[in-house]
């Protein structure tokens, strides 16, 4: 619901139908701030509240009912509501309005102060459309403030979901519209009085200033080019003058002076233009351009953050195996086995090693194997993983040299993964 500021007098007798004559109060706000929860930062001085989004972030407001008049009770308040001005939604949805559960200052709270939503004043209220007004009522809760109640403001809170809004703050001076509690008090209506003569039409305020221009709009579309006229047809030649008369020919007597000019015919019709002539071969290529000194060389980037140290593995719990199977546990980060040779011409002895759940970075194991009388059908060495975990580049056995030690040695990142390499 969206809230329009005002109240307008239809008429003085107009009060007399009416118990009780409405009077339009608001409560100034003098405290907003964000938190949130488990953060310890400080957000009271942003230009927004925000409500919501991935961090669950909170809003809270704290308003001044000292400004209400004189003698104001619960019993004169006709209805209260909150309202806030939507500067801009990251994703639309709702949102809920509780008392906050204690006291806190704009400057120091933080989602770490115990500040939290306590008992519901409204909701769930939709919010879709920015740059609009909200208004939300919260008659009960103005009314058990001035009974008496502890004013520690209300705390607003999404309904959950992908809900993520921003109110105007005080700070706001761009858009200028601070959250504020709008109350209508009613008071016993008194005798009509006499009605006064009507005063004199207030002068006409002066014109405000022109806004500024809109941006322009896109270009539309070009239009379809016309067709082109018929060629008007070409103007007559004008007629060639009369020739003069041959004079008869005479004895060769001295050259006559020249004559005055005749005056020019008019200009033929243009010629047909001749057809295009060929063209002329492609000249040869230029060579290559002088190469340009090199450019400055370019800033160099910040050095990233120092990495956790690895794990130093210069420690090994030292275990002999004979025959069955060792598990290893979990929190033994680092082992070296030894496997003795008890294998002699198809004498089994059967070793099992389970490795520990992959979860420390740098984890490693030292395997070492004597393999000096180990023939194709004698005993088995297994080394088994737990859970989902796998071993990556597992390089294990044949063994095709006799009388040489093996060094089977293992290591995990941390995710699962073990990596495996054999060393004579």
């Amino acid at each position: 619901m969206i809230s329009i500021p005002g109240k307008v007098l239809v008429g003085i007798g107009a009060i007399a139908a009416f118990h009780a004559a409405a009077l339009a109060q608001t409560t100034p706000l003098f405290g907003d701030a964000s938190i949130v929860p488990g953060n310890g930062s400080n957000f009271g001085a942003l230009v927004n509240v925000n409500v919501g989004g991935v961090s669950g972030t909170q809003g809270l407001f704290q308003f001044d009912l000292t400004t209400l008049p004189p003698g104001t009770t619960p019993a004169s308040v006709a209805s209260a509501s909150l309202r806030l001005y939507v500067n801009k939604i990251g994703s639309a949805g709702s949102i809920f309005v509780y008392t906050a559960t204690s006291s806190w200052a704009e400057s120091t709270v933080t989602g770490l102060s115990g500040v939290g939503p306590g008992s519901l004043v409204a909701g769930p209220i939709s919010i879709s459309t920015p740059n609009v007004y909200v208004s939300i009522p919260i008659t009960g809760q103005v009314q058990a403030w001035l009974s008496g109640a502890p004013n520690t403001g209300l705390l607003i809170q999404s309904a959950g979901g992908s809900t993520n809004v921003f109110f105007d703050s005080k700070e706001n001076t761009a858009t200028s519209h601070p959250a504020v509690i709008e109350v209508d008090l009613s008071a016993p209506a008194g005798a009509t009085g006499p009605q006064g003569p009507s005063g004199p039409s207030g002068a006409a305020g002066p014109t405000g200033p022109t806004g500024p221009a809109g941006a322009q709009g896109a270009q539309g579309p070009t239009g379809a080019t016309g067709l082109a006229g018929a060629a008007g047809p070409a103007g007559p030649t004008g007629p060639q003058g009369p020739s003069g008369p041959t004079g008869a020919s005479g004895p060769s007597g001295p050259t006559g002076a020249v004559g005055p000019s005749g005056a020019q015919g008019a200009q033929g019709a243009a010629g047909v233009t001749g057809a295009t002539g060929a063209t002329g071969a492609t000249g040869a290529a230029g060579g290559p351009g002088v190469t340009g000194p090199p450019g400055p060389t370019g800033v160099s980037g910040p050095t990233g953050p120092t990495g956790p140290p690895g794990v130093i593995n210069n420690s090994f719990t030292f275990t002999t195996l004979a025959t069955g199977t060792v598990t290893i546990a979990d929190t033994d980060t680092h082992h070296q086995f030894f496997v003795p040779n008890t294998v002699n011409n198809g004498a089994a002895n059967s070793n099992t090693v389970n490795l520990p759940h992959s979860t420390v970075v740098g984890a490693g194991y030292m395997i070492e194997l004597n393999v000096q009388n180990w023939g194709s059908n004698d005993g088995t060495f297994t080394i088994q993983t737990q859970l989902s975990d796998t071993i990556i580049d597992q390089q294990f056995g044949p063994f095709t040299s006799f009388g040489i030690n093996y060094q089977v040695q293992l290591t995990t990142d941390g995710a699962g993964h073990w990596y495996m390499l054999i060393n004579n």
